[in-house]
């Protein structure tokens, strides 16, 4: 926010303020939808790992022979191959792209709404004045 304002100070018109302020915009609205997409595509990955992992414990266990005794770690193995996929894709990565994804939507919609106004404040200013020097009067407060 405090990079947005600064610029706005310093910038020489409001058309090339609008196109500065709207790449910052698309940059972090990417940032964090990229952040996002990340544990999804772990969700998604997740299954497709312990499905290996359990036709590695099949072939273990049909390589074993007709011997219970050998065939129950490698019984094991598969279960809990498939039991870790599902539960790192449905009790961990999902629900962090969940609140990650809805975390993006909700400061993309205030972000983009700060943009706007400051854009509309930029043509006033700039088109008013010329070139207005903006300093906020308590600078920690608007930076937290």
């Amino acid at each position: 926010m405090m990079r947005i304002l600064n610029y706005l100070a310093n910038a020489k018109d409001a058309k090339d303020y609008e196109e500065w302020v709207r790449l910052e915009e698309h940059s972090a609205e990417t940032k964090q939808n990229s952040t996002a997409d990340y544990w999804f595509s772990a969700a998604e990955i997740a299954p497709a790992i312990g499905l290996i992992g359990t036709i590695t414990g099949l072939i273990q266990l049909f390589a074993t022979g007709i011997d219970p005794l050998k065939m129950g770690p490698a019984m094991s193995f598969t279960l809990l191959t498939s039991l870790y996929g599902l539960f790192v894709s449905h009790i961990i990565a999902f629900p962090i792209y969940m609140r990650l994804h809805t975390r993006a939507e909700i400061l993309n919609g205030y972000r983009s709404k700060i943009v706007q106004h400051t854009i509309n404040i930029a043509g006033i200013e700039l088109a008013s004045v010329g070139r207005v020097h903006f300093v906020p009067a308590n600078p920690s407060k608007t930076a937290a």
